[in-house]
C-alpha cells in the first residue's frame, strides 16, 4: 500500500509551538508506513526529537522587517511553500493559523486534497481588523471553511465563540484538538517529600509584569519565607529580578531555558506548577494553557486563576494532584488555598491528558 502525503503548514516557527512538533513525533513514530508527513514552516530547526527533524522544512522569514521588505519576504515564503506542494501533491493538507492560509488557499484552487484547519489562538474579528493584513487574509480564509473537513481550536469554549462570530452553521467538521503532552509523562511523579520539607513552587514560561499575577505571587510569597518559588523562562527578566532584589525576595529562583523534553526530569524537585495569565482578552479568558496539562502530567498540582474560564473544565478538587483556580489578588484566599493544599487527600493521578488519545482522532480523519 503506497503512502499518503500528508503536509502541514505552519508559518509561525513550529518550534515554538510543541503541540506541532508532538503530532510531528506521532504520526512518524506510529504511521511511518501509512503517511508521510512535511512541515513547512520558518525560524530555526531545533527538533531534537526521535526522528531528527526528517521532512520538516524551516524557511528564514525576518518577522523584524517591516513595510515592503516584510511583504517581500512573506511573498516569497509563500511562493516557495506553494511550490513545494505543487511537487508534493498531498493527500492531506492542514495549516495553522489564518498567517498560513496563503499557499493553502492559491493550492485548492486548482487541487482538492482534504482540508484540515486548527487555531492555536483564538482572535476576533475587533482584533483581525486591527491587524489589516490578517483581516485581509481572513477574506480568503473563510471561503475554505465550507470545504474543509476539520477545523479545530484548543477547547470548547474558543470553538464555539468562533462558530458563533463566523456565522458557522453546526456540524461534525468543528473539533477540539487540544495541547497535552505525552503520555510518557504521566510515569514521572514527584517524589515523595519529608512532611517538614517547604512547599517548592514552579513556574515555566513566559514572564511579563503587566501582563500576569507575578506582583501578586511574589507579594504573598513575602510573607512565606519558607517557601520557594523556581522560575524557568527564555527571557532574561531582568525587570523581574530587579523587583525581586527591590522587594528583598529572596525565596526566588531563576532557572533560564528549559527544553519542552527536558521538563519531566525536573518536577520532582516540586509541589504545585503556576499559571498566572490576566485576562487581557478573551483568547486568555478562554484559555486552557499547556502548561496546565503538562504540571498535570507530571504530578504536580495546578494553580490557575480564576478568570480563567478554559481551564474550568479540566478543575480537579477532591484528590491529589488538584488543578483549582485561584485569587492570586488576595493573599487570604491564597492562604486559604495553600492550607487545603497541606491537607490530606486520596492520590489519583491517571494518564488522562495526553496527546496520543487526541491524534489519534485527527490521524484517523487523515487516513479515513
Amino acid at each position: 500500500m503506497s503512502k499518503k502525503k500528508a503536509v502541514i503548514v505552519h508559518i509561525n516557527p513550529s518550534y515554538k509551538f510543541p503541540p506541532v512538533i508532538n503530532l510531528y513525533e506521532y504520526v512518524r513514530s506510529h504511521f511511518r508506513e501509512s503517511i508521510e508527513l512535511f512541515i513547512f514552516t520558518t525560524g530555526e530547526n531545533t527538533h531534537t526529537g526521535n526522528n531528527g527533524g526528517e521532512n520538516i522544512a524551516s524557511y528564514a522569514f525576518r518577522s523584524d522587517a517591516t513595510g515592503f521588505l516584510k511583504l517581500l519576504n512573506y511573498i516569497w515564503l509563500n511562493a516557495t511553500i506553494l511550490i513545494q506542494l505543487f511537487r508534493i501533491r498531498p493527500h492531506v493538507l492542514m495549516y495553522y493559523e489564518t498567517i498560513s492560509v496563503v499557499p493553502v488557499y492559491l493550492y485548492c484552487l486548482i487541487f482538492r486534497p482534504k482540508l484540515f484547519i486548527h487555531y492555536h489562538e483564538l482572535m476576533t474579528d475587533k482584533e483581525y481588523a486591527a491587524t489589516g493584513f490578517q483581516s485581509y487574509l481572513r477574506k480568503f480564509e473563510r471561503r475554505l471553511y465550507q470545504r474543509a473537513e476539520w477545523i479545530s481550536h484548543t477547547n470548547q469554549l474558543r470553538l464555539d465563540y468562533f462558530i458563533k462570530e463566523n456565522a458557522l452553521p453546526p456540524s461534525l467538521k468543528f473539533r477540539i484538538l487540544e495541547n497535552f503532552p505525552s503520555s510518557h509523562w504521566a510515569n514521572i511523579s514527584p517524589k515523595p517529600q519529608p512532611e517538614a520539607m517547604p512547599t517548592r513552587f514552579l513556574y515555566i514560561g513566559a514572564l511579563d509584569l503587566k501582563s500576569m499575577y507575578i506582583k501578586e505571587f511574589f507579594s504573598w510569597m513575602m510573607t512565606k519565607p519558607d517557601l520557594s518559588l523556581t522560575i524557568y523562562s527564555q527571557q532574561n527578566s531582568i525587570d523581574i529580578k530587579e523587583y525581586c532584589v527591590s522587594m528583598g525576595i529572596k525565596n526566588v529562583s531563576f532557572k533560564g531555558f528549559i527544553p519542552y523534553n527536558d521538563i519531566p526530569a525536573i518536577t520532582s524537585d516540586f509541589q504545585i506548577g503556576l499559571i498566572w495569565y490576566k485576562p487581557e482578552n478573551l483568547n486568555f479568558t478562554y484559555n486552557a494553557p499547556n502548561k496546565l496539562f503538562e504540571y498535570y502530567s507530571c504530578g504536580l498540582e495546578v494553580w490557575f486563576p480564576k478568570e480563567l474560564e478554559g481551564a474550568y473544565a479540566y478543575m480537579k478538587n477532591e484528590t491529589d494532584p488538584r488543578i483549582i483556580p485561584v485569587d492570586f489578588s488576595d493573599k487570604t484566599e491564597m492562604d486559604k488555598n495553600y492550607i487545603s493544599f497541606l491537607s490530606p487527600r486520596p492520590f489519583s493521578h491517571l494518564p488522562r491528558y495526553n496527546y496520543e488519545s487526541v491524534y489519534e482522532k485527527l490521524i484517523g480523519q487523515w487516513l479515513n
